[in-house]
């Protein structure tokens, strides 16, 4: 079996050692860059697995490391010749800085292409890397996206039954299955999906009529600005398009400068599973929670 090789980039020898032990114990091989130049020579050979870079990085050797200089490494990860490799930035838990500032910096550097985040140091339990990159490799062998996480840290909260967009950190349980893959013609319109029986009871007061993600969040979710709504609707739209999420299908053919929608019911279905993901949505209301969390 061909072994695994990545590169990492980063520039400070902490986490170049903490990187070293957990690549080890899973036995893959690893080419280390220390400025955005020698990522960009190294990347051009085009035979890695999987890229880990810190959050920032020095345009050369002993330079100041900036954030911009990550996202032109993310520009050159696209450039390869055969795929671009999934990234996963390294950042610090930065307590300093304001949440909406690292939720704006995380949806900026998915749509540059970062696949997934996680922060330093790294956790021991739950999320650790080793489980980040095992899920990357497992997800990217069939063509997946894994799923984008914020920079801030979260815990991580049981998933609803019923929900097929959540993806769970470790190897898939026997009693959870994939979340499947929406095909085109599926995507353009259709019938609801069926409300889960944890929710009937919930929502047999709510139409299953068609909305929005801005009316939804308006009307089903804890208060946001106007503002606030739509940056969260930019970042579940942005990992639905890396697949990190599978959004439902729309409740009907959306006409020029029309936004999408989807029917109500599926989306109370799936907003918790949203959210499980790491897409920085506002939490549901009380009364309109799906599955067994209350």
């Amino acid at each position: 079996m061909k072994s695994i090789k990545a590169l990492l980039v980063a520039h400070d020898d902490e986490t170049r050692l903490a990187v070293d032990d957990i690549l080890s114990t899973l036995g893959h091989r690893y080419d280390t860059a220390h400025s955005l130049a020698e990522a960009k020579d190294l990347l051009a050979a085009d035979g890695y697995a999987y890229v880990l870079t810190d959050f920032e990085i020095p345009a050369r050797p002993g330079g100041k490391p900036r954030m911009q200089n990550t996202e032109h490494l993310l520009a050159q990860a696209g450039k390869v010749k055969r795929h671009m490799p999934p990234v996963v930035v390294i950042a610090d838990r930065l307590p300093h800085v304001d949440d909406e500032d690292k939720f704006r910096w995380a949806a900026d550097m998915r749509t540059r292409g970062a696949t997934t985040f996680i922060c330093r140091p790294f956790r021991t339990g739950g999320r650790t890397l080793d489980r980040v990159i095992q899920k990357l490799m497992a997800r990217h062998a069939d063509g997946v996206r894994l799923e984008s996480i914020p920079l801030m840290s979260r815990k991580e909260p049981p998933i609803p039954p019923g929900t097929t967009n959540a993806i769970p950190l470790g190897p898939l349980p026997p009693s959870r299955k994939a979340p499947v893959k929406l095909s085109r013609e599926s995507a353009q319109g259709g019938e609801a999906a069926p409300v889960p029986s944890s929710g009937e009871g919930r929502w047999a007061s709510v139409p299953n009529e068609p909305i929005d993600l801005d009316s939804f969040m308006a009307r089903f979710c804890e208060p946001r600005g106007k503002e606030n709504r739509i940056c969260r609707k930019r970042a579940l739209l942005a990992a639905a398009r890396h697949k990190a999420v599978t959004l439902p299908p729309l409740a009907g053919a959306r006409k020029h400068g029309q936004a999408n929608k989807y029917f109500t019911h599926d989306l109370l279905a799936a907003w918790q599973g949203f959210r499980d993901e790491g897409v920085e949505l506002p939490p549901a209301l009380p009364e309109y929670k799906g599955g067994t969390d209350g």
